[in-house]
């Protein structure tokens, strides 16, 4: 009897300590010290309830809760469009600190990259990477 009420409290401690939230927020030094000089810095990962989608922290990230939104952001960026995303604007293609929320992200990858030739012309899927990034 002794035993099993010993068991009993170890497995009911267990369970209640796997319910404790993890921390949602495995943060890079680049993301929590200031942006070097001349350096765009953007946050992606799930929207924050009632957030604006500002990019500008993890606290309101850009939205990238699927493959095409995460890759329509990073592809518009590394393709110079200079785009505007969420409290950014402007964002050169060059100079850029992604900054992910902890979770799972999908991507096309390079979906449609050529070497020598860049991605397909009016093709949004995939994205590649952009010089000091």
């Amino acid at each position: 009897m002794k035993l099993a009420l010993t068991v009993f409290f170890v497995l009911l401690t267990l369970a209640l300590v796997s319910c404790k939230p993890l921390s949602t927020k495995v943060t890079s030094q680049d993301c929590r010290a200031a942006a070097p000089a001349n350096f765009t810095r953007i946050y992606i990962g799930t929207p924050a309830h009632r957030g604006h989608g500002a990019g500008t922290s993890f606290d309101d990230p850009l939205d990238g809760t699927t493959a095409e939104k995460f890759d329509t952001i990073l592809r518009s960026i590394a393709e110079g469009q200079n785009p505007t995303w969420g409290a950014q604007r402007n964002i050169a293609s060059e100079n850029v600190i992604v900054c992910l929320d902890s979770g799972t992200f999908q991507t096309e990858g390079q979906y449609d990259w050529t070497t020598g030739v860049g991605h397909s012309q009016g093709s949004s899927r995939g994205f590649t990477l952009g010089k000091n990034w």
